[in-house]
């Protein structure tokens, strides 16, 4: 377990629970239950829990559940207002989903993924 209250630094490599107001590793594997921001620069397995979740050049697995999230390259679901990602199997919640490729589903008021036929689609689109 890693407890960042009031101040966080980078690790290499993170196993476990991850609990502050920011939390940023290089490789993660567990739950980030980070306040403010949640950032993984190369792999994430588990879950980025927080305001802003980002494994932005990362492969990821899991959950990622916020108000924004960024994801490179993830297998899992994104829950948030606010949901970008480059490339993904699994599903999309929130107001506003974007993807690069999509396998699978997002639901929200603006659903767009960029390598589709049809690249909008308000409250339901399905990538494959």
């Amino acid at each position: 377990m890693r407890l960042t209250i009031p101040f966080s630094t980078a690790q290499e490599s993170v196993t476990g629970i991850d609990l502050g107001l920011f939390g940023r590793s290089k490789y993660f594997e567990g739950i980030q239950l980070n306040l403010l921001r949640s950032d993984v620069k190369d792999e994430l397995s588990g879950m980025q829990i927080g305001v802003y979740n980002t494994a932005a050049q990362a492969d990821a697995f899991g959950l990622q559940v916020g108000l924004w999230n960024e994801a490179g390259r993830l297998n899992g679901v994104q829950c948030a207002l606010i949901n970008t990602v480059g490339e993904m199997s699994g599903i999309q919640i929130g107001l506003v989903n974007r993807a690069e490729e999509l396998y699978g589903f997002q639901i929200g008021a603006i659903n767009i993924i960029r390598d589709a036929e049809f690249r909008f689609f308000p409250f339901v689109n399905i990538g494959f």
